[in-house]
């Protein structure tokens, strides 16, 4: 869809950086954002139509002179009408009451983000209150201050139009960049606190001055820089001279390089006596920085005190000076809050979250108020969804191979969920979705490949969803093949057989022993020449319809949820087909150790799958687990004849016991025999052990899960946890 956000920008401030982030995500989305800037030629502010453009996105001046001008609201029309715009995005009083006159007698949707309303001049209050008066006549309002809300609902917005939406930031930009500041400003050799802010009195930067003057009494070697512009600039400087602290304060204007403004600061300050969710502190903590903040607005959601950084109470400057020194005096402390703060921005204040939550507005909005404009068009036949997560040795090979397909006169996207990484996935990611507009990112917060599947496909267009994994290659008809056998079976799920690519002998010991009857107890999907109705498929290409009918993927499963899904959708009297014309090469693990890992956290899962269903989707899933409780209860019985004083009973046993092992060494040593033939010999001396480990760790992960499940069949466990944690 098409949308237009308006602004009226007197400066790079909060909510023109939270309007570029979510700008930037909503276009990673495959949406088209237009961003318009009022621009009065007697104070023209164009430093947010400058960065838009240097993100690429569209940017529209919209000349204005003067607090009402007429041919600003023609401008506004025409922008309408040239680019077809579905809805109207305002951010803050002026493109609210420009917005509406704009769309007086049409049928364009507006939709508002009301940030706030800090200016208590009287003038400022009489703009505030006809803002909100003109609010009620908007199709929806957000906010992401419950304080706001409050406020909007007085004001007699209606709160089934209000929707509090927290800011996001796109943490990457920030996590990685360079000090550049401290060296422009001459002071590497000082501890830099920073205030990022409008400088205006609201903001507490008389405060902050006052208290400066007690730190450098003990810590004298501290710079104290202001970033930004606004009328108490003036008043400030003349405090700081009349504190005696002017040659260690800076005010250094506004910056356009704030990831380096931030990373350039030791401390992070905003002593605001009054803020909704400034995305100061976002950014900040996005850096890693330290804060110290006072506990007004919705700060104290961003802010746990002593955790992500430190609050205080507004206007205190005791309070914020004892607060620095604690800083200053403890900076291992202060880094260890700067990175929890960067941990907590990463999961909970993402800007493809936001993205979300504003996509769902709109969604809402013009199904509701305007279905007649709503995006048409062909529609999308493919979505190709892929959840990942620290995946940088992989993604980008996949990503070519997604690439690579021949789709024909076939329309996709693909939409890539990624698990917070931190190995930089998501940097590599961000180069492909910058170059191809087919390809979209979202955050996976949750982590794990259900959550990630679902967000992607309830983000995805397409009248097929087509699941690809970061760890396989494909041919370049898969995509094609995998519609063909859709159309012609009209079946739930379709997909190729498992086949693998491996590289060493190890590896390849380990993708010989996979496609042994021995070790998968003759499941069709490893037979790579079958074709028919299985019970599974590696991946899966699913009609949109199918989600529909039997829900998603079960967000409780760390493993097992394909399998879980295959088996819900049998359940409910779908089909699954295989067919061997539809090829991918997946790529085992290439060590006993992860191999086990990853086997024992199936079994463990497939408990929990058993558990749900009642019955095991196949009584082959229940093999491993006998196998090795046999393992444990012949030995025990052995001993225990022998405790028992009977040597009838121990001779028996310790035969049976013998005779069960011996078999199973046999069995082992034959079928590495006939999997070598085919591998090669080199793969031989891997082979045994290779197929114990996939029975042993599946058995013994299957006994966890009985454990488990059974003792506490219900609570979430650590992602860092043996039973959840990434195997490779």
């Amino acid at each position: 869809m098409t949308i237009l956000q308006l602004i009226s920008s007197a400066g790079m401030y909060g909510a023109e950086t939270m309007l570029l982030s979510l700008s930037t995500a909503l276009k990673r989305c495959g949406h088209r954002i237009i961003i318009a800037v009022f621009e009065d030629h007697r104070d023209p502010h164009v430093e947010l139509a400058a960065g838009a453009e240097a993100r690429g996105l569209e940017a529209r001046r919209i000349a204005c002179a003067g607090r009402w001008d007429t041919q600003a609201i023609a401008q506004i029309r025409d922008l309408i009408e040239e680019y077809h715009v579905h809805a109207i995005h305002t951010h803050g009083y002026k493109a609210d009451l420009y917005a509406y006159a704009a769309t007086r007698g049409r049928r364009t949707p507006l939709i508002s983000t009301c940030h706030n309303w800090p200016d208590k001049r009287l003038q400022m209050r009489a703009y505030a209150a006809l803002d909100r008066f003109i609010l009620r006549r908007f199709v929806a309002v957000a906010t992401p201050s419950r304080q706001v809300l409050r406020v909007l609902i007085a004001s007699g917005v209606a709160p089934s139009k209000i929707k509090v939406i927290r800011n996001g930031v796109d943490v990457r930009r920030f996590a990685k960049a360079e000090p550049a500041l401290r060296g422009e400003l001459g002071r590497t050799g000082d501890v830099l606190v920073g205030c990022v802010a409008r400088l205006v009195s609201g903001k507490g930067g008389h405060i902050l001055l006052q208290a400066a003057r007690r730190v450098l009494i003990k810590h004298p070697n501290v710079s104290f820089v202001f970033v930004g512009s606004g009328p108490a600039r003036a008043e400030w400087e003349m405090l700081a001279t009349s504190l005696g602290i002017s040659d260690r304060v800076v005010f250094s204007g506004e910056r356009r390089d704030m990831p380096e403004v931030y990373s350039s600061f030791d401390v992070l300050v905003l002593p605001s006596l009054d803020e909704a969710m400034p995305m100061c502190l976002l950014e900040g903590l996005s850096a890693a920085r330290p804060i110290i903040a006072t506990s007004v607005g919705e700060i104290p959601e961003l802010i746990h005190d002593e955790q992500t950084g430190l609050l205080i109470e507004p206007g205190n400057v005791d309070a914020l000076a004892s607060a620095l020194l604690r800083l200053l005096d403890n900076p291992a402390w202060a880094a260890e809050m700067g990175a929890q703060g960067q941990a907590m921005v990463q999961r909970n204040f993402s800007a493809d979250a936001m993205a979300r939550n504003y996509e769902d507005i709109y969604d809402a909005v013009l199904e509701t108020v305007a279905p007649r404009i709503r995006p048409t068009g062909k529609p999308i036949a493919i979505s190709i969804i892929v959840a990942c997560r620290n995946e940088s040795r992989h993604i980008r090979a996949l990503l070519d191979s997604i690439l690579a397909q021949k789709m024909g006169s076939l329309t996709w996207e693909a939409i890539i969920a990624d698990g917070i990484s931190t190995d930089g996935t998501a940097d590599i990611i961000a180069e492909y979705t910058d170059r191809h507009p087919n390809i979209r990112v979202l955050s996976n917060p949750g982590r794990i490949v259900s959550t990630g599947l679902n967000a992607a496909i309830r983000s995805s267009r397409g009248l097929l969803i087509l699941r690809m994994d970061a760890h396989t290659r494909y041919a370049s008809d898969y995509c094609v093949r995998c519609v063909e056998a859709s159309a012609a079976t009209h079946a739930g799920n379709v997909g190729g057989p498992a086949r693998t690519s491996a590289t060493g002998t190890k590896a390849r010991a380990i993708a010989a022993a996979y496609h042994s009857r021995f070790s998968t107890g003759g499941a069709r999907f490893h037979d790579p020449n079958y074709q028919g109705w299985v019970d599974t498929v590696p991946y899966g290409c699913w009609r949109r319809e199918t989600f529909d009918q039997i829900g998603m993927f079960d967000e409780e499963l760390v493993r097992n949820q394909d399998d879980e899904f295959n088996l819900r959708l049998i359940r409910a009297g779908g089909r699954i087909w295989q067919d061997p014309s539809i090829l991918s090469w997946y790529s085992p693990r290439a060590e006993l150790s992860a191999l086990f890992h990853q086997y024992f956290q199936y079994g463990f899962w497939k408990v929990a799958v058993i558990r749900k269903h009642k019955l095991p989707g196949s009584w082959r899933h229940l093999v491993p687990v006998v196998f090795v409780l046999l393992n444990i209860l012949l030995p025990l019985t052995v001993l225990s004849f022998a405790v028992a004083g009977s040597v009838e009973g121990s001779v028996w046993s310790a035969r049976l016991c013998f005779a069960f092992g011996a078999s199973y060494v046999a069995g082992n040593l034959c079928a590495s025999v006939l999997a070598a033939r085919k591998a090669g010999w080199r793969t031989f001396p891997y082979l045994p052990a290779a197929f114990a480990a996939f029975h042993f760790s599946y058995g013994f992960g299957f006994l966890a899960g009985l454990l488990r499940f059974g003792l506490r069949p219900s609570g979430t466990l650590p992602s860092n946890s043996v039973f959840a944690r990434i195997t490779r």
